[in-house]
């Protein structure tokens, strides 16, 4: 068991995917000893049930944390394990939960577990007879030593200390002290809501004029997983994606916008974009309970007598989307129960869901705004395998990059029947279609995905296009956009009065400035985030 922690360690103190054998001596005397020590205090209690607990337990929370950190390279907050904890079950019933074959050393003492539980009366005995006593004065002595050692740690350099300056980053915690001291200290710091929302940061004022044009109607698609490679990534020289491929050429076109992908997961995408705002770093932002979505761009569009739709083809509880998107003020959200469809796999498929909102479309009044959340493209990419055959991709070894790439060339179809649809019946239309984050595939094993890693955290980033009721023609060659900038865009084109908050800006004026973003307490220009990711 002390060897499996010391493999969890290293796994996640290395930019690696497979255990570092050099950081396995990294503590290995604590680990020993705290695994002796709670083996022995268990042991003691002849209460059998609490050793398989705490041995399942254990597991659990190994897997939960590297699946996250395989997927998001970041670590789980303590916030996070309550906040996400449904979501985390609906990952885990459709087998969708990110993990790579370096799991399998989690069972590595399983067998030595199971003999445990059979000779568990013996043990306690021996334990109670034996050990005990002599256990709890090489335990004492070892306490003694190292709080002598902590007095000579510096201030500055105990996790507290670390785990609270802006300038520091989570990982440096976990490297000196593991995962484990890591969720203590975030205990510790656990704040209310309402000291979250205190520090949001809304930006400048923006203002808006409405003018005597007709209103057009506003599309947005969030397409899972898109990333912005997907786009210009070809397969025995085809394009995977077809459509969107065509669509750099004929509309506006960003082919790198940075993605907001943090403790809220998915739902990170839609709270900026459709708020203006960066989410939380420890906290699904969706999930605030005493928040009203102040700077929600559908509140103004409402009032200048938009209707506001939202469709998701996954059920509605999940991100707490049910209630935190009526509350930015949508008049109705249709989830998949909402919209009568049938799951397969795991929610709607994106069809279904297209099909649906088509038919919608036809009883709202106009203008109307319409938020679209798609499923199909979602990790582990085999959600389309029951009712969409490719067999172009069979000859790709690397089977998650073969099953993303089946799955984005069933909804690259699908968005080309929708905003064909789209256009033709509704030409005063403005339809914005981008990913919310990228694919969690490990770079190297096939597809590479839009990211980079800068001081330990990871920056996605997703394709953007924009298609305006006028045709309007133009590739951004030279700067990155970011959610934040969405608002800043949207409300403008929709030529009504309003006052909302925004770091961004109209990504429907050109050329840009590369004036300098936020995020994750780092500033980059713009221009700078584009040399990064340009491929």
């Amino acid at each position: 068991n002390t060897i499996k922690i010391a493999f969890f360690d290293s796994l996640l103190i290395s930019q690696s995917t497979t255990p570092s054998l050099s950081l396995l001596n990294s503590g290995i005397i604590v680990k020993f000893l705290a695994v002796s020590l709670g083996f022995i205090l268990i042991s003691r209690l002849n209460r059998p049930f609490l050793f398989i607990f705490a041995y399942c337990f254990q597991l659990l929370y190994m897997f939960a944390n590297l699946s996250y950190h395989i997927a998001s390279e970041g670590y789980l907050h303590i916030t996070q394990y309550f906040g996400l904890f449904s979501e985390t079950m609906e990952l885990v019933r459709h087998s969708a939960v990110p993990a790579n074959n370096s799991s399998g050393f989690l069972f590595m003492d399983t067998l030595l577990f199971i003999a445990v539980v059979f000779l568990y009366k013996d043990i306690n005995f021996i334990n109670k007879k034996f050990v005990f006593k002599k256990a709890l004065v090489v335990f004492a002595c070892s306490l003694v030593f190292f709080a002598y050692k902590w007095q000579s740690v510096e201030a500055r350099e105990r996790p507290t200390a670390i785990l609270n300056d802006r300038y520091s980053c989570d990982n440096n915690v976990v490297h000196k002290y593991g995962l484990l001291a890591f969720n203590i200290v975030d205990i510790l710091n656990l704040k209310d809501a309402n000291n979250r929302i205190k520090r949001i940061n809304y930006g400048r004022e923006i203002n808006g004029i409405a003018s005597d044009s007709a209103k057009p109607c506003i599309v947005m698609i969030q397409v899972e997983s898109m990333d912005s490679y997907i786009v210009k990534t070809k397969h025995n020289n085809e394009w995977v994606a077809p459509f969107l491929h065509s669509l750099t050429k004929k509309c506006i076109y960003y082919p790198y916008v940075l993605s907001f992908h943090k403790a809220g997961s998915t739902s990170d995408c839609e709270f900026s974009v459709i708020n203006g705002i960066e989410p939380f770093d420890d906290y699904p932002a969706m999930k605030l309970r005493d928040y009203n979505y102040p700077n929600s761009l559908v509140k103004p569009l409402k009032a200048a007598g938009y209707e506001a739709v939202a469709f998701h083809g996954n059920r509605g509880t999940y991100f707490n989307r049910n209630i935190a998107l009526k509350k930015m003020g949508f008049n109705m959200f249709y989830d998949m129960q909402a919209m009568n469809l049938p799951e397969q796999g795991w929610g709607a498929s994106d069809g279904d869901v297209f099909d649906f909102t088509m038919d919608k479309l036809k009883s709202l009044q106009k203008p109307f705004f319409c938020y679209i959340i798609t499923m199909s493209s979602h990790e582990p990419f085999t959600l389309v395998n029951s009712y969409y055959t490719n067999n172009r991709y069979n000859d790709i070894k690397d089977k998650a990059t073969a099953n993303y790439f089946r799955a984005f060339s069933y909804v690259d179809g699908q968005l080309k029947r929708f905003v064909d649809h789209i256009t033709k019946e509704y030409k005063n239309s403005y339809i914005f279609i981008y990913g919310d984050h990228t694919p969690p595939i490990e770079n190297g094993n096939g597809y590479k995905r839009a990211s980079f890693t800068n001081n330990n955290e990871l920056y996605e980033f997703v394709p953007l296009f924009l298609i305006t009721p006028m045709g309007t023609i133009y590739e951004e060659k030279f700067s990155a956009a970011m959610f934040t900038d969405f608002s800043a865009t949207v409300l403008p084109s929709s030529k009504i009065n309003f006052k909302i908050n925004s770091p961004g800006r109209d990504l429907t004026v050109f050329p840009h400035d590369s004036n300098r973003i936020s995020y994750l307490d780092e500033k980059f220009s713009r221009n700078e985030l584009f040399k990064l990711i340009r491929r």
